[in-house]
């Protein structure tokens, strides 16, 4: 049977019944806020490429995002990775279930999300290149190119060096939950 978008309500009721749950979000996003149902999992969707869950024709498995952009963009590969059973997403993803009333845990206040931290960092360091090079020298005009090429093989590659970086900063370091389903090989 094909994913199937339901609302938070319908989500929570399914769980009740022995539905899994699944935050399809990087860890980072999931320490932050999550559903705060017993037995909510963190996988990020990354780690669903090519493979399944262990599943039977029986099981129910909800999957959910911030928004439910990601988990709609990546429908197929979500219900793949469940057949024979069923896939839910939230319709509307975290922030529908927190508008619906619906459990919620949020951390205490912390610094931004790492991507988030980059793109900022991204920003502020080409916008001073660009002033300096016209200002003081075009010579720093290079510092914005250099965070465009690294940009461009973080695209490229998948791996983020900015975000690496990002992550060593003191005020980004804690321990991750990452209680992740498990994945046929």
């Amino acid at each position: 049977m094909p994913i199937q978008a339901i609302k938070p309500q319908k989500a929570f009721d399914l769980i009740e019944k022995g539905a899994r749950l699944v935050d399809i979000r990087s860890p980072d996003e999931h320490e932050r806020e999550y559903i705060d149902i017993e037995g909510v999992r963190n996988v990020p969707i990354e780690r669903f490429a090519g493979k399944k869950l262990k599943a039977d024709k029986d099981t129910v498995v909800i999957f959910h995002c911030r928004s439910g952009a990601r988990t709609r963009m990546n429908a197929k590969l979500l219900e793949k990775s469940v057949a024979p059973g069923q896939a839910y997403f939230i319709e509307g993803g975290l922030n529908a279930w927190k508008k619906a009333g619906l459990p919620v845990f949020t951390a205490p206040s912390q610094s931004f999300e790492i991507s988030r931290q980059v793109q900022m960092l991204v920003g502020a360091l080409v916008a001073a290149g660009v002033t300096l090079g016209f200002v003081i020298s075009p010579w720093f005009h290079l510092v914005a190119a250099f965070i465009g090429v690294e940009q461009l093989f973080a695209g490229l590659t998948g791996v983020n060096l900015l975000g690496y970086l990002m992550m060593q900063m003191p005020w980004n370091k804690k321990a991750h939950r990452y209680a992740g389903l498990d994945l046929d090989e």
